[in-house]
């Protein structure tokens, strides 16, 4: 009758996009036909974005009037779930599946709701069984990967995010999970590729474009993250995720107080997060604020007692301050955050308690080559205190460790094909500080000179620069995406200190030879037969040979340390925590001299106390 005409004519309205005359049709046709459960269905359905309380409503009465399809009971759950009200969706999905045990949407949903609730193996499950009656369903292979990322089975995942964006390829929910996927599993340029690729088909989602700024701080691209981050912001003035990374990136960017007002937007917008708070104290700790960033990460721990990264962050900030027995302790931290590759369970041994063993500890390295050499040398240690062990360690290092550690067996990070058949417990080497403490032992806390170039190597080096001048090693940047830009020195900054006179300098900058030359200006030995990053060994010989390095953080400060070499290390305002604060000595290296920044970026009195010991040396040489 006319209730039918009616629903036909806003049926027609609707798939012209005209809502609000759509509206009008199906109230006069539930109006001509109170109990026309289509009617109802299709006025919910027309009302589900712009009204859901009142969508919520009319499928009540649509249900209540017989509309009980699988696709009625389907549209009135996801509506509930678009409600926030899980338990009651998830029935819902149940009864449509009772109507129809094949109804795609419906299997999609359910996979969803079970992974918004924790339930990843039911939620893949439930994803699994849509993608059997329909294979090439995007949503469903996005639900897939999702439950398959949070059940720590990565490649799977990926694999269903590749299925989904091939399938869907204008899908920005597929192209964001994969992208957030890529990025967790450190491939942050694949990662931004996907992120972009959603920007382009979506510029104003809000949640693609802070995942974009995330990845572009990763990358050390941090202009482009405050243009990513705005654009969130723009849609979302309150939006805390996109504040903390615009944050973040303005902090890396040098513009201190802006990154504090950012940060402190952030908190009183959401209070109670951890998260907020947490970016709100790396920020005072860039300007020297010790005390207030403590406290502001004391209130974040408490505020999520169980973030790994708070208690890591926490504890390199007390192990800077000289706190090492909270430090160490919460040193250990590390091993619950993202980017470190694996951990310590992915080997099949017991941690090592620090007591005596029947057989050989493994020693893990782990992060950076800088960080593998100053754990390194604590090995000795181990053997002083009758502890037999193997290291494993970046292939690149082997052929130095081993003339080093001549008792101590040697394993690559990589690629292992046999090990010790004597292992009996494992330690991370970071973990080696807080179970030896030699902190607690009067002098430098590892052996002068513990690591042993090449002897040959090195004569047949200091042959080939020597001029009668001392030689002088030095190195001005770091690869460090994140840190780099406050750590390096730039190309003008760098001759400052090529223009002393009655010195002799040689690069020990790794990098391409035509830029590095380009960057010197022809002022310092640029040796083309050495490569710094691939040969470390002969790199050990190079920085041997010298009368003294001058050096950035980065991993010639730990090398040139490592082999006692006299070195000054200039360092950024907020340097790293294994430096501490305020101190010009090192007591992992007692050959190094450390030269810091007196404000955040400016290097200018560094450079003088630099070029002051330059001259200084010359003299010495000279006299």
């Amino acid at each position: 009758g006319g209730a039918d005409l009616l629903a036909d004519l806003g049926l027609t309205l609707a798939a012209l996009g005209r809502r609000d005359e759509a509206v009008a049709a199906f109230r006069a046709a539930v109006a001509r036909a109170p109990n026309h459960g289509r009617a109802w269905a299709l006025l919910a359905a027309a009302l589900a974005e712009t009204d859901p309380e009142q969508a919520l409503s009319a499928f009540d009465r649509a249900v209540a009037a017989g509309a009980r399809s699988a696709d009625d009971q389907f549209n009135r759950a996801r509506l509930l779930a678009g409600l926030g009200r899980s338990d009651d969706a998830l029935a819902g999905v149940d009864r449509a599946l009772a109507a129809d045990p094949r109804h795609v949407p419906a299997l999609t949903l359910r996979s969803a709701l079970l992974h918004a609730t924790g339930r990843f193996e039911e939620a893949a499950a439930a994803a699994r069984a849509a993608l059997e009656r329909q294979p090439g369903h995007g949503p469903a292979l996005v639900n897939l990967g999702n439950a398959l990322a949070d059940l720590g089975r990565a490649d799977e995942a990926l694999a269903a995010y590749d299925r989904a964006v091939a399938a869907a390829p204008a899908d920005v929910d597929a192209a964001y999970d994969r992208a957030r996927l890529l990025d967790a599993r450190g491939r942050a340029a694949d990662a931004l590729a996907e992120v972009e690729r959603a920007v382009a088909l979506r510029p104003g989602h809000v949640t693609v474009r802070t995942l974009q700024a995330a990845i572009l701080c990763r990358l050390g691209r941090f202009e482009e993250a405050v243009a990513a981050a705005r654009a969130a912001l723009a849609v979302d003035p309150g939006h805390v995720p996109a504040l903390g990374h615009l944050g973040s990136a303005l902090k890396d960017l040098g513009a201190l107080d802006e990154a504090l007002t950012v940060h402190r937007r952030a908190v009183a917008l959401a209070p109670a997060s951890a998260t907020a708070r947490a970016n709100l104290a790396v920020t005072l700790q860039a300007t020297g604020d010790d005390p207030a960033s403590l406290a502001v990460l004391e209130e974040a721990l408490a505020l999520d007692p169980d973030d790994p990264a708070t208690r890591l962050n926490l504890a390199l900030i007390r192990i800077s301050l000289g706190d090492l027995d909270a430090g160490w302790s919460g040193y250990r931290s590390r091993w619950q955050t993202t980017g470190l590759g694996w951990t310590p369970s992915d080997h099949k041994l017991p941690a090592w308690d620090g007591g005596p063993t029947p057989g050989r500890v493994l020693v893990l390295g782990e992060q950076g080559i800088g960080d593998e050499i100053m754990f390194a040398g604590l090995v000795p240690r181990l053997r002083d205190g009758g502890i037999r062990c193997a290291l494993q360690c970046d292939r690149r290092l082997i052929p130095l460790f081993a003339r080093s550690f001549a008792d101590v067996a040697l394993l690559p990070r990589t690629g292992v094909t046999q090990v010790p058949d004597d292992l009996v417990a494992l330690v991370p080497c970071g973990d080696l500080p807080g179970l030896l403490r030699p902190d607690r032992r009067p002098g430098p806390w590892l052996p002068a000179g513990f690591l042993t170039a090449d002897p040959a190597a090195r004569e047949t080096l200091r042959r080939r620069y020597g001029d009668g001048r001392p030689l002088v090693g030095i190195a001005w940047r770091t690869s460090n995406q994140r840190t780099g830009r406050q750590r390096s020195l730039d190309p003008a900054q760098l001759r400052s200190l090529l223009d002393t006179p009655d010195v002799r300098f040689v690069s020990l900058q790794y990098g391409d030879p035509a830029t590095l030359e380009a960057e010197t200006g022809g002022l310092a030995v640029v040796d083309r037969d050495l490569d710094q990053r691939a040969d470390l060994d002969g790199f050990a010989a190079q920085v041997a040979a010298m009368d003294l390095v001058v050096t950035i953080d980065n991993s010639t400060a730990h090398l040139a340390g490592a082999l006692a070499r006299p070195t000054l290390v200039m360092l950024p305002f907020a340097a790293d925590w294994r430096w501490f604060r305020h101190r010009a000595d090192s007591p992992w290296y007692p050959s190094l001299r450390l030269v810091r920044q007196h404000r955040p970026g400016d290097w200018s009195e560094v450079l003088a106390a630099v070029r002051a010991a330059l001259a200084d040396r010359a003299g010495a040489a000279a006299a």
